[in-house]
């Protein structure tokens, strides 16, 4: 049993019903694997809860990300070392947790005292996400509590709310602004979503983030005979330091992608 939030500190902040968007709920989940994207898509000063930047000073002014995705139930030794040590919450394989450490940035250089943390819990499929949110410099202690749904009115259509809790000791205007920002950032995925294809197969450079690994992991909420569709199309991947090359698995029937890194630095290797 894991508490979300003590009702003796958090009171209801504010609620946003956004309506449809034509999407595939594996989407979202996805979408905490794709680190790339956070800095052209995410890297920008936005209005609150408005899909526009603000502009001039967006040329110098700039939010930088620094992400991280894990998997619980023991399915990765070290991202469950990962989950536990840092009490996001249960480590088990029904749950994904994505970190966003961020700081603003002005012409390149950090802005000191100006980083922002987000602790993301994926409670299944993405049905409910729940965001902590919360800016050390402030009160590392107080938090934002976002809850972030998804609800599937058929396959490719979710209905998407949002629900907030904030610490009382967080002003209203900085609560607002952070949730705001939140939404803003969030909207600049939506086109994206709504035009992109499912690629079985896609074409991955070293830093895209761990892609199959998420996949993977979702793969346990579709149907059994799909759970084997998926396994079928997948190859073994060995990237080496020196050379890039792509093994065909023995038996197609049971290979997954995976990667192996040949060098003495396990912390910068990274699972596909």
């Amino acid at each position: 049993q894991h508490d979300i939030l003590d009702t003796n500190e958090y009171s209801l902040a504010g609620s946003y019903d956004y309506g449809l968007v034509k999407m595939h709920i594996q989407e979202f989940a996805e979408n905490a694997a794709d680190w790339m994207h956070f800095s052209p898509i995410h890297g920008k000063m936005m209005f609150p809860f408005t899909r526009y930047e603000i502009p001039i000073i967006g040329r110098w002014l700039n939010i930088h990300h620094e992400p991280d995705t894990h998997v619980g139930g023991g399915i990765n030794k070290k991202d469950s070392m990962a989950i536990q040590t840092n009490k996001y919450g249960p480590d088990n394989k029904y749950f994904l947790y994505f970190i966003n450490r961020s700081h603003l940035k002005w012409k390149g250089k950090a802005i000191p005292k100006s980083n922002g943390n987000a602790n993301i819990t994926f409670c299944g499929p993405a049905g409910v996400c729940i965001f902590r949110m919360s800016i050390p410099s402030f009160d590392p202690d107080a938090q934002i509590v976002l809850f972030h749904t998804h609800l599937p009115e058929d396959k490719m259509n979710l209905r998407v709310r949002f629900h907030w809790y904030a610490h009382h000791k967080l002003p209203k205007l900085l609560v607002w602004y952070v949730v705001g920002n939140w939404i803003s950032q969030w909207t600049n995925d939506i086109d994206i979503w709504e035009n992109k294809i499912l690629l079985k197969k896609p074409c991955l450079v070293r830093g895209d983030g761990p892609i199959f690994k998420v996949r993977r992991w979702w793969r346990q909420f579709y149907p059994k005979d799909e759970e084997e569709k998926q396994k079928k199309i997948e190859k073994k991947v060995v990237i080496n330091n020196n050379q890039d090359e792509v093994k065909e698995p023995e038996d197609d029937k049971s290979k997954i992608i995976e990667q192996t890194v040949n060098n003495n630095d396990t912390e910068n290797s990274m699972e596909w």
